[in-house]
């Protein structure tokens, strides 16, 4: 996907789509020699509705929409912070800062939208409470953090991790409590993980191209496509 503004070539970023709850929308991370933005386009019939600023004129690593209310975050590919933008005025309204020294991987909203998940690779998962603006407490020990999704119910999340070998998995954890239900290991890297519209079932799929549909509740593994 190329998009050109005032001449200049833009490609989309590695990871950098999003599509809104409403399904309207598609917001795409946009890179060019020059600068990084965000466009956001009308998918019923393709026109570029509006186009939002990084923070630092930095790629996107990923994005998301929140639930309900109308802003849109993204993750700084150099620097590690979280965008938020005002999606009815453009403007960025807010930034957060974890202070890991790795990029946010992979960005989720819990169902109610009151918390952002975040996944810094080997630095872990992190939480930032959407209304009071301040970081949550983590969960501990080794986890590393590349993919978050949300259970339809907001009562667990699956953190997949790619990495060294025995660290290819998928946890689901409890919320809050952060203590690991189930635990999911795959051949190769962990690339994404997703739950079905009723939380029943996780689906995974790895590196190798693997797709895996697992029994949420009892851990075992449903079948492979």
């Amino acid at each position: 996907m190329t998009y050109t503004r005032d001449g200049l070539p833009y490609e989309v970023s590695p990871g950098g789509l999003a599509l809104s709850p409403d399904g309207r929308i598609l917001a795409a991370g946009m890179e060019s020699e020059l600068e990084a933005l965000v466009a956001l386009w009308d998918i019923t019939d393709g026109r570029l509705l509006q186009t939002l600023k990084t923070g630092d004129n930095d790629d996107i690593t990923t994005l998301a929409f929140h639930p309900s209310d109308n802003f849109l975050v993204g993750g700084s590919f150099n620097n590690g912070k979280v965008w938020f933008w005002d999606l009815d005025n453009g403007h960025l309204f807010n930034t957060w800062e974890p202070g890991c020294k790795d990029r946010p991987h992979d960005l989720a909203f819990s169902p109610d939208g009151t918390i952002l998940f975040a996944g810094y690779g080997f630095y872990g998962l992190y939480g930032w409470d959407v209304k009071q603006r301040k970081e949550i407490s983590k969960p501990t020990g080794d986890l590393w953090a590349n993919r978050v999704s949300i259970a339809p119910d907001g009562l667990s999340l699956a953190v997949g991790h790619f990495g060294p070998v025995g660290l290819r998995t998928v946890q689901i954890l409890e919320m809050n409590t952060w203590r690991a239900l189930h635990e999911f290991s795959g051949d190769s890297d962990i690339l994404t993980g997703s739950f079905s519209s009723n939380g029943r079932l996780l689906t995974t799929m790895e590196s190798y191209g693997d797709v895996s549909i697992w029994n949420v509740a009892s851990g075992k593994l449903q079948y492979t496509l």
